[in-house]
C-alpha cells in the first residue's frame, strides 16, 4: 500500500436549504411545533427527506437559485479499521464561502474562503460508520442590481459575485471542489514550499543551457501526539517531468516531537533547466517526491511540481524572467462564473486559446482558479499575472483587513510552489483608502511568505475627466496627481487601465496620454456582440431586433456606450458584424501601440477581457462556448512575438503630396535576426502595386525603428499596405493596413 492513501467522498450528498439559520438550534430554543428539528449536524438526526446533491459542484449548478445557509450531510465508513497506527485527515479543496463541520456531531471548525483548501485530523473521532456535517454560508454580499460606487465588500470573491462581466445577480454557493480522507501513518507532510533559486543564469539567446541551483525545502510536519519523540528519515527525490528518472537523491535523518514542526533542507543542484515562457525558451519544470518514515516503512509521501526560475522587476515595470526583458502580451481571464463546471480538458482548451492568440502572460481577474490551471501554465509556459480575489472598493476596518491578511497568506501556501504564477496583485482598481491600508497590508504578508516573485499593491483606473468620481471611500478612480504620489511614497509602479475608445474619446486619442502612463497596460477594449445563435439563447425572439434593451443589460450589454460607438445597422446580423468589427479595430489600435511602445517605456498590455464567463455582451474576445470573435484574431496578429507594424497616427495621406510611412520591428524572441528584409508592398486602388525592400538587422528582445518609406499616392480611394519580414528565404511575419487616401 502508499505511504499516503486517498479516499474520494465526493458523490450524491444530503442537502438542505437554511435561510432562517435554524439548523444549530437546540430544541429549547425553537417553538414545540419545531423541537424535532434541531441539531441538523446531530448523528441521530434524520435526514431521509432533505433533498439530493452532488458534491462538488456550486449549487446553483445543481438548480438552487439561492445565497444564504444551507447543510450537507454524509456518511462513509471508517477507512483504517483497527489499524491503530494509521491517521486521517479530511481535507475539503474549496467550499464557497463560509463552511463549519462536524464529524460524528462533533464540532471540528470553520473556515472562511472560497478558493482555499483546509482540514482536520480526524483520528480520534472516527466510528465504524461515520456521519459527515457541513453548514455552509455562502451570503449575498453586494446587490448586483445596485450601482457599484459606494459598495463597501466585506467578503473575498472578487470576479464570482457582482461583476460587470458575469451574472450580477449570482453569487456562487456551495462544496464546490474535492472533498477527500487521506490517510497516513503517525506522521504527517501537512505542507511543502519549494523556492528553486538559479544560481547563475545563461547568456541571451542560450535557454538551454543548465545552470547551477540553490534549493530550499521546508516540510511542515506532524506527529501524533500519543507518540513519543521520534528519529525518523525524511527522502527527497527529484526527477525532471518529462522522463521522471531521477537526477537527486537525498536521505536525511530527523527527530520529531509529538505536535507540528517545520523541517528546513538546503540543496545545491547542478545541471538544472530553467523554466520559460514558451516565447523565450522551454518550461522546465521538475517534481520533488518528499517521503517521511524509515525505509521499508514510508509514513507518509507527497509530491509536488516547480520550476526553477528568476523574475524581477528593476525600474518602473522593466521585468525579467533569468535575466531577459519581458514584455507582457497578455489577457484578463475568468474561466466560468461557476468554478466547479471548470475540468482539465475545458482548462486545456483556454490555454491552448491564449497561447494561439501569441499571448505569454493570463491575468486571472480578481478569480483563483482550480490548481489544474495553474498545473497547466506552468506546463504551457504561460506567465500569471495572480489577482487577489478583490474588486474595486472594499471595507477597510481593521478586522476586515486582519480576515484579508490570513487569505492572502493562505493562497500564497497553497499557491506558491507554482512557477507560472510571476506577480501577486494585491488590488484591482481600489479606492485611496482600501491601497493606502488594506492592499498595503497585504503587500506586507506576500513580502514575508513569498520574497521570489514581484509583489505589487494594485492596479488602477484614473479620473481623466472632471466628472469623475474620485472619493477616497466610494470610487474607485484615482487622481492623476495621486497616482504620482504613491510612487515614491509607496514604491508603487503605475499599472493603468486605459478604455479610450469605449469608456473614454475615441480610440485614437490613446495617442494623447502621457507616455509614462504606459508602463503596465492591465486593461484595455470594448464590448461586441456574440454571434447570432447565442443572443438567441437568452434574448425573447421578439427581443432580439430591434433589440429589447432591457434583455440585453441583463446580460451585460453597456446599451449607451455600444449606440454611441456603433450606430444600429437594418438588422441583427449587420449590427453584430459592425460592433465585432469595431472591437476589432479597437483592441488592434490599443495593441499596436502598446508594442509600438515597447520599452519607452512600456512592459506589457492585457487586454479585458479574454473570454465569457457566461453567456453574454461583454468585452470577451472569445465566447462562453469557446468560439472566437474576429477581435481575437486582431489580436493574434497585433501580439505576433516578431511583427512589423507602421505607425498609423503619423500616416494621413493625401493625393499628390509625398509621405513618410513610418515603420518598427518588434522582436519578443531571445534570438537576433541579422540581414533580414522588410518588404512593404502598397496596392492602389487600381490594383497597382508598389514594393520597397529594407534591409535590417533585428536584435533579441527589441524594438527597432526602420527607416520610413517615402510614399506619394496619386489617386484618391483605398490603399491596402502590407508589410512582410523575411529571413533566410522564410516569412517570419505579416501586417497589412488599409488606408483611404483623400484627394
Amino acid at each position: 500500500m502508499s505511504a499516503r492513501q486517498i479516499i474520494d467522498l465526493g458523490g450524491t450528498w444530503r442537502f438542505r436549504l437554511d435561510p432562517r439559520d435554524f439548523g444549530e438550534h437546540f430544541p429549547d430554543e425553537l417553538n414545540i411545533t419545531h423541537t424535532y428539528d434541531a441539531r441538523w449536524m446531530g448523528v441521530d438526526y434524520d435526514d431521509a427527506k432533505w433533498n439530493q446533491i452532488q458534491v462538488p459542484a456550486c449549487w446553483q449548478t445543481e438548480g438552487y437559485a439561492y445565497n444564504g445557509i444551507a447543510w450537507y450531510r454524509t456518511s462513509f465508513p471508517t477507512p483504517i479499521n483497527a489499524d491503530q497506527s494509521k491517521r486521517v485527515w479530511l481535507q475539503f479543496d474549496g467550499v464557497d464561502y463560509f463552511a463549519d463541520v462536524w464529524l460524528n456531531g462533533r464540532y471540528l471548525g470553520s473556515h472562511e474562503g472560497f478558493f482555499g483548501g483546509f482540514d482536520f485530523d480526524i483520528t480520534p473521532y472516527l466510528q465504524a460508520k461515520n456521519q459527515l456535517t457541513v453548514r455552509v454560508d455562502s451570503p449575498r454580499n453586494m446587490p448586483g442590481e445596485e450601482n457599484e460606487i459606494g459598495q463597501l465588500k466585506t467578503i473575498f470573491k472578487g470576479a464570482l459575485e457582482r461583476w460587470d462581466v458575469n451574472d450580477s445577480e449570482v453569487s456562487p454557493g456551495g462544496i464546490w471542489n474535492d472533498v477527500k480522507l487521506v490517510v497516513t501513518g503517525p506522521i504527517r507532510i501537512e505542507r511543502m514550499k519549494i523556492q528553486a533559486h538559479p544560481l547563475s543564469l545563461p547568456p541571451m539567446g542560450t535557454p538551454d543551457t543548465p545552470v547551477e541551483a540553490h534549493l530550499m525545502i521546508e516540510a511542515e510536519l506532524s506527529l501524533a501526539a500519543n507518540h513519543s519523540p521520534t528519529e525518523t528519515q525524511i527522502t527527497f527525490s527529484i526527477a525532471p517531468t518529462e522522463d521522471a528518472v531521477s537526477i537527486f537523491q537525498k536521505i536525511e535523518t530527523i527527530t520529531l516531537l509529538p505536535g507540528h514542526q517545520t523541517a528546513r533542507f538546503e540543496f545545491k543542484l547542478s545541471e538544472m533547466h530553467l523554466w520559460w515562457t514558451w516565447d523565450l525558451g522551454k518550461p522546465n519544470l521538475y517534481k520533488l517526491y518528499l517521503t517521511i518514515g524509515d525505509s521499508g516503512s514510508p509514513q507518509d509521501q507527497i509530491e509536488q511540481i516547480f520550476g526553477v526560475r528568476k523574475i524581477e522587476r528593476r525600474a518602473g515595470w522593466e521585468t525579467y524572467l533569468n535575466n531577459v526583458r519581458f514584455f507582457q502580451r497578455g489577457a484578463n481571464y475568468l474561466s466560468d462564473q461557476f468554478l466547479s463546471l471548470m475540468t482539465p480538458e475545458r482548462y486545456a482548451t483556454d490555454i491552448k486559446l491564449l497561447k494561439e492568440a501569441n499571448l505569454n502572460t493570463v491575468h486571472p481577474f480578481c478569480v483563483v482558479e482550480k490548481q489544474e490551471f495553474y498545473d497547466q501554465c506552468d506546463s504551457a509556459g504561460l506567465l500569471v499575472y495572480q489577482d487577489f480575489p478583490i474588486w474595486l472598493m472594499a471595507s477597510n476596518t481593521s478586522n476586515f483587513v486582519r480576515r484579508a491578511m490570513g487569505q492572502a497568506k493562505e493562497m500564497i501556501r497553497q499557491f506558491g510552489h507554482h512557477p507560472s504564477i510571476g506577480i501577486w496583485t494585491y488590488g484591482s482598481q481600489p479606492s485611496r483608502a482600501n491601497f493606502e491600508k488594506l492592499c498595503s497590508a497585504l503587500v506586507t504578508v506576500a513580502q514575508r511568505e513569498d520574497p521570489t516573485r514581484i509583489i505589487h499593491q494594485a492596479n488602477a483606473l484614473f479620473a481623466f475627466k472632471e466628472h469623475h468620481d474620485a472619493d477616497s471611500q466610494r470610487s474607485f478612480r484615482w487622481l492623476p496627481e495621486y497616482g504620482i504620489q504613491v510612487q515614491q511614497s509607496y514604491d508603487w509602479r503605475l499599472d493603468c487601465h486605459l478604455y479610450f475608445g469605449w469608456y473614454e474619446d475615441e480610440f485614437t486619442d490613446l495617442r494623447n496620454v502621457p507616455k509614462e502612463w504606459l508602463q503596465l497596460i492591465t486593461e484595455y477594449g470594448a464590448q461586441s456582440f456574440p454571434k447570432r445563435s447565442t443572443l438567441e439563447s437568452f434574448i425573447d425572439p421578439e427581443g432580439l431586433f430591434p433589440p429589447d434593451w432591457p434583455q440585453y443589460a441583463r446580460r451585460c450589454s453597456q446599451i449607451k456606450r455600444q449606440i454611441e460607438r456603433v450606430s444600429l445597422s437594418e438588422d441583427l446580423d449587420q449590427y453584430i458584424a459592425a460592433t465585432q468589427e469595431y472591437q476589432a479595430k479597437l483592441v488592434r489600435y490599443h495593441t499596436e501601440f502598446y508594442r509600438r511602445h515597447k520599452f519607452r517605456p512600456c512592459n506589457g498590455a492585457h487586454v479585458f477581457c479574454f473570454n465569457d464567463c457566461w453567456p453574454a455582451i461583454t468585452w470577451a474576445l472569445v465566447e462562453y462556448d469557446r468560439k472566437p470573435k474576429k477581435a481575437y484574431y486582431a489580436l493574434q496578429q497585433s501580439m505576433a512575438p516578431l511583427q512589423v507594424f507602421l505607425d498609423r497616427d503619423e500616416l494621413e495621406p493625401v493625393v499628390g503630396q509625398s509621405q513618410m510611412i513610418p515603420l518598427c520591428a518588434v522582436n519578443d524572441f531571445p534570438y537576433e535576426y541579422p540581414g533580414g528584409i522588410v518588404y512593404c508592398e502598397i496596392t492602389g486602388p487600381d490594383s497597382e502595386v508598389n514594393t520597397t525592400e529594407l534591409h535590417c538587422d533585428i536584435p533579441a528582445v527589441s524594438i527597432v525603428d526602420l527607416d520610413p518609406i517615402a510614399w506619394k499616392p496619386e489617386k484618391p480611394g483605398n490603399y491596402i499596405i502590407k508589410l512582410t519580414y523575411h529571413h533566410q528565404d522564410k516569412t517570419l511575419a505579416e501586417n497589412s493596413y488599409s488606408v483611404v487616401v483623400n484627394a
